[in-house]
């Protein structure tokens, strides 16, 4: 749930922007560019009026309820200042180096993106601290492993028996289809570099070192939007179940060749909830993301209204129909948003030495005049019996750095013996990142808005938890309370005991009626009309509300009836068994449901109460400039 919250938070972050206020809520301004940083923040946001006012009040009610929090001192406990203290700490490491998004990278993300590999790795782990002995033994299997891929021993072989990522005996090294960002640049670069039915040079990663062998590289065929008819089978291969679920998915394939409609059968007999009374519900599908099988399937479609023949999945069978094929965007389309991946990712990070020639530009960082470029001076310094602590080294920023700062870090080395130039580089370079770590909020507002983010969210969490869930999880009195409160809102109303006879004919049909009034049962009615085709006849039966089900609606609502209902190239029966008068739902059956409705009911009445103690005042001027 936190995570969830958490996620939803990331769009409901504060920032100080100087501009016309738009929104008072209490002490609190918010200016319009600073709403609208948190609005176009969302994915797909459509720029309306409605939207844009629907998008303010849920922002009103975020900031009401971190106001709140603030008010009770939630901000100044310390279990919320060491997680956003930890917090903050892994953002700056994003920030804390040199990147360079450089249109090469660009380009170099769309035309892999175009072509998806099928390859294997073997992996032997090696830290990047390790030690120089353990990096070497790495180096020296990893080596000793690829000379046997490359003399002919078959790599799932070396890979089930040598490679040291876990999982490895039983995966024999196979990483399946991947294309772009979705294994680490190095090892991105080398698979990408390795031609078909070939074995990588050896790549190091962070994890260690590789070999990759490379099955196939094919093109990248885009998306295709599809439907799909499912038949849920769950048994084992030869079962009674998965024999018959087979049986009656190539009956409705036959029919569909036979030029029967899709959403009708769809409508039919699909076992998918999300297909079910949809026609199939189109689905978008790209490569690697579902089942291999279907996907095969599903790409080998080439025209819109294929339809494949029935696949077996693990959950059952599935047959398929093509809506459209969606190909690859062209660069110009995609150009900023990978621009945006390319700079989130390790391939646009450059070295640290970059990073430091940056920062000494930036802050004017000066060496005493005395060490520059001189390191036997700064040697004698230290050697000296009499050495001045206050003796200046360099200056940079507002910072003044003195013999005494480098000699304490020395200490806290505890590498007295280590080479002194190394150990000053180190120095320099420790006291520049850490000024800039104690300056990312002022130089980078997007940092600063991050954290603020985390911030509020963390706030409205653990306010939510104290104010809302477990009063909620600790009021079972007040519950049933509010149950017998809102006692209409918690009533079936008037209801039916149905069988739902569908045939695949009218003929059909009438053999159905004709069983039942020999007063057969249910078993024995699709025993006898299934004997020949599995899909001549399906019986349902339920509790139907008034005005839920469209064969149940169109019959005659009476006890013990029976009706005929064709719509299209259904023809059903629907005998209604009882009618159940409307009733109160009990408590035990919609006990999550009512959890749910009282905690809306609390949180209601909470930012009610924000709303009086922190009145909420709106420019409407401003708001119908930003609408427009």
């Amino acid at each position: 749930m936190r995570k969830r919250l958490l996620s939803f938070l990331a769009v409901l972050c504060g920032v100080s922007l100087q501009a016309q206020t738009l929104v008072t809520i209490g002490p609190a301004r918010v200016s319009a560019p600073e709403f609208l940083w948190v609005y176009n923040k969302g994915n797909d946001v459509v720029k309306s009026e409605k939207a844009i006012r629907d998008y303010l009040d849920l922002y009103i009610n975020f900031r009401l309820k971190v106001l709140d929090a603030e008010a009770l001192g939630m901000h100044k406990e310390q279990a919320f200042i060491d997680e956003l203290s930890g917090y903050r700490n892994r953002l700056a490491d994003r920030y804390l180096l040199e990147r360079e998004v450089s249109d090469q990278l660009v380009k170099e993300a769309y035309d892999r993106s175009l072509k998806i590999i099928n390859a294997s790795h073997i992996l032997v782990l090696c830290a990047s601290d390790a030690t120089v002995k353990d990096t070497l033994a790495a180096f020296e299997k990893i080596t000793s492993i690829q000379s046997k891929a490359l003399a002919g021993t078959p790599f799932d072989e070396l890979a089930a028996t040598y490679s040291e990522e876990p999982g490895a005996a039983s995966t024999r090294g196979h990483l399946g289809n991947f294309s772009v960002f979705q294994m680490i640049y190095p090892f991105e670069t080398a698979a990408y570099k390795t031609p078909a039915n070939q074995v990588s040079g050896i790549v190091r990663t962070r994890f260690g070192y590789h070999i990759i062998k490379v099955h196939e590289v094919k093109l990248n065929p885009g998306k295709v939007d599809v439907e799909q008819i499912v038949i849920a089978a769950s048994g084992a291969e030869n079962s009674t179940d998965t024999s018959s679920a087979r049986a009656k998915a190539h009956e409705i394939h036959k029919r569909l060749m036979q030029g029967a409609d899709f959403t009708t059968l769809a409508n039919q007999f699909s076992d998918n909830h999300s297909s079910l009374g949809s026609g199939g519900k189109p689905q978008e599908m790209a490569p690697g993301q579902l089942d291999k099988v279907l996907e095969a399937a599903a790409f080998a479609l080439k025209n819109p209204g294929d339809i494949s023949a029935p696949v077996k999945t693990q959950d059952g069978w599935r047959i398929v129909r093509l809506v459209r094929k969606i190909p690859m965007p062209a660069f110009d389309q995609v150009k900023e948003h990978l621009r945006n991946r390319v700079a989130a990712d390790s391939r646009s990070v450059l070295g640290q030495d970059v990073f430091i020639d940056r920062l000494k530009k930036q802050y004017q960082f000066k060496e005493d005049e005395s060490i520059k470029d001189n390191i036997e001076a700064l040697i004698s310094k230290l050697s000296s019996a009499e050495k001045n602590g206050n003796d200046l080294l360099f200056t940079f920023g507002t910072e003044k750095v003195v013999l005494s700062d480098f000699l304490k870090f020395i200490a806290l080395e505890k590498q007295e013996s280590q080479n002194i130039a190394g150990l000053y580089k180190k120095f320099v370079q420790s006291k520049l990142t850490s000024f800039e770590n104690q300056h990312l909020e002022q130089k980078y507002p997007e940092f600063k808005f991050l954290l603020n983010e985390y911030r509020d969210g963390i706030l409205l969490f653990n306010l939510s938890e104290k104010k809302i869930w477990n009063v909620t999880a600790a009021d079972s009195s007040n519950i049933r309370t509010f149950y017998k409160s809102k006692i209409a809102s918690y009533s079936w109303k008037e209801r039916a005991d149905v069988q739902i006879y569908m045939a695949g004919s009218a003929e059909d049909l009438q053999k159905v009626k004709t069983l039942l009034s020999q007063d057969k049962t249910d078993a024995e009615v699709l025993a006898t009309m299934n004997l020949s085709n599995p899909i001549n006849l399906t019986v349902t039966r339920g509790l139907y509300e008034r005005g839920n089900h469209m064969f149940v609606d169109r019959a005659k609502w009476q006890q013990n009836s029976d009706s005929e209902i064709i719509i299209g190239n259904a023809f059903v029966l629907v005998r209604i068994n009882k009618i159940i008068p409307p009733s109160v739902k009990p408590f035990a059956e919609i006990e999550g449901l009512l959890m749910a409705d009282y905690q809306k009911f609390l949180e209601d009445n909470w930012l009610k109460e924000l709303k009086s103690r922190f009145p909420v005042k709106i420019n409407y001027a401003e708001l119908k400039k930003i609408s427009k």
